[in-house]
């Protein structure tokens, strides 16, 4: 009965992790399509905010598969030769026949560390690979003195968030924390609880930021060729979503969004008749 009882409660929390696993990606992708839509005109979020989310979301997702397998490719390549390395370094140090004992015992005690470490090691530095990635082919961000100090100021933030959640500024100190956890079960669980709370917190408003910036840096790259039913110039494609598709045209200091259907056409100029109307026979 007891065994039932505990597979029973083992499910209930698999099931509650998988949901809150499930509600914290759709949460995360939402708030970058929000994100996306910031720079977008009310009428166009209005009549396309249905249909393009899936393009603008698709688009985000398969960015981020694509940097995490190109991360871990680097980071398998590379950090399992480093470990190694360090471990004959450490090896060379302590001796190479191992004449005593105590030698012995500090290389496999360094040994099984390096073996520790490398898992978590490995975690971060993908993470760290990941955001490099989407920073160059996603956004296309430029390294400014006014963005490292966003960041800063935004990794201290995270950092003291993570520090507030955790009790350790109750303590101030990192193996009194370390010992609080093991007596305390509890308190393991909530602190891991905390954390993933904070990091998918961070990952939230990391989404939308994310979202503003690609929308940004896709209105200000080139024009390319584009031909639909009701457009044939020159514009900056923003999203697709199947048949739909999200324009920005330029002519002189005015502009024009387009959201354009195999149904229907609809634009936001910045000027009223200063572009051409859409139709099967635009030409710009």
């Amino acid at each position: 009965m007891n065994v039932i009882n505990s597979s029973v409660k083992n499910l209930g929390l698999l099931k509650g992790r998988i949901i809150s696993i499930v509600m914290s990606l759709i949460s995360i992708s939402l708030a970058h399509y929000a994100g996306f839509l910031s720079h977008a005109p009310n009428p166009i979020v209005a009549a396309a905010g249905r249909d393009l989310i899936i393009g603008v979301t698709g688009t985000f997702i398969f960015y981020i598969s694509f940097c995490s397998v190109i991360s871990m490719v680097i980071v398998n390549s590379v950090l399992p030769y480093s470990s190694v390395f360090g471990v004959f370094a450490s090896r060379a140090v302590s001796g190479l026949k191992l004449k005593s004992m105590s030698r012995k015992k500090r290389f496999v005690k360094e040994y099984n560390s390096t073996m520790k470490k490398e898992r978590p090691l490995s975690s971060a530095a993908q993470a760290l690979f990941i955001l490099i990635l989407m920073s160059g082919l996603y956004i296309d961000f430029e390294f400014s003195l006014l963005s490292a100090s966003v960041l800063s100021l935004a990794t201290v933030l995270i950092v003291l968030s993570l520090l507030f959640r955790s009790k350790f500024l109750l303590v101030l100190s990192a193996k009194k924390l370390s010992k609080r956890l093991k007596s305390r079960p509890s308190e393991k669980v909530n602190m891991a609880s905390e954390t993933l709370f904070t990091i998918v917190s961070a990952s939230v408003v990391a989404a939308f930021v994310l979202g503003a910036m690609r929308i940004n840096m896709l209105i200000n790259s080139s024009p390319q060729q584009i031909t639909t039913p009701y457009f044939k110039g020159y514009g900056n494609l923003l999203a697709s979503s199947g048949s739909s598709v999200f324009i920005l045209e330029r002519s002189e200091d005015q502009e024009r969004y387009m959201y354009l259907t195999p149904d229907y056409a609809l634009s936001i100029e910045s000027e009223t008749g200063t572009f051409p109307l859409l139709g099967n026979d635009s030409n710009n």
